[in-house]
C-alpha cells in the first residue's frame, strides 16, 4: 500500500470530509479511500 499526505487542505474541505465520513460511518481516511476508489474506478475495471 502507498501512503499519501495532503498538505494545506482547505479547512472547508476538511470539514466536509469529516461530515461525509461521519454520515457514512467511516473514518476520514476510509472516506478518502472510498472517494478515490469511486472516482478512479468509474467505468473502469480494476486490475486483478
Amino acid at each position: 500500500m502507498t501512503n499519501i499526505t495532503i498538505k494545506n487542505l482547505d479547512d472547508r474541505l476538511a470539514i466536509l470530509l469529516q461530515k461525509r465520513a461521519e454520515d457514512s460511518g467511516r473514518s476520514p481516511e476510509e472516506e478518502v479511500k472510498e472517494i478515490l476508489r469511486a472516482v478512479l474506478t468509474k467505468n473502469t475495471e480494476l486490475p486483478h
